[in-house]
């Protein structure tokens, strides 16, 4: 989000589409000098805090995932109309296998699609991608 941006001044999000334009809104021009998750809190729908959590690594090991699991587990319901929505950005370009492990973290935290990114791309992790989730 850019200095002169409010949350505020955001397009409020009612569907999956919504959320894909706000996230390139928000990333775009693409380019990420470290692996980094993207944590937004939406309350009906309109965006009320953006944060980054930075240096994680690209090929997250299983304590890796553990640790972010712990850390979102009171994400998933804050009730009062309030959800939180996830992209995982890093540099470089071509989809890993890393990706798909942040994401399957991330969705279980999320009642919306999950969003991949890395310096030329910015996608949707699919369902299948994602797998079942635990």
């Amino acid at each position: 989000m850019n200095e002169t941006q409010t949350p505020d001044d955001l397009p409020v999000v009612r569907t999956a589409a919504d959320l894909e334009r706000l996230w390139r809104r928000l990333m775009e021009p693409l380019g990420f000098a470290a692996p980094q998750v993207w944590l937004l809190v939406l309350e009906r729908g309109q965006c009320r805090h953006a944060t980054k959590l930075e240096d994680l690594p690209a090929d997250p090991t299983p304590a890796d995932l553990a640790i972010m699991a712990d850390v979102l587990a009171d994400l998933a319901d804050l009730g009062d109309g309030r959800d939180v929505a996830f992209l995982y950005a890093r540099p470089g370009g071509g989809r890993r296998d890393g990706d798909l492990a942040w994401a399957r973290t991330l969705a279980r935290a999320s009642a919306w699609p999950v969003h991949l990114a890395h310096d030329t791309a910015l996608w949707v992790a699919a369902p299948d991608d994602l797998g079942a989730i635990a």
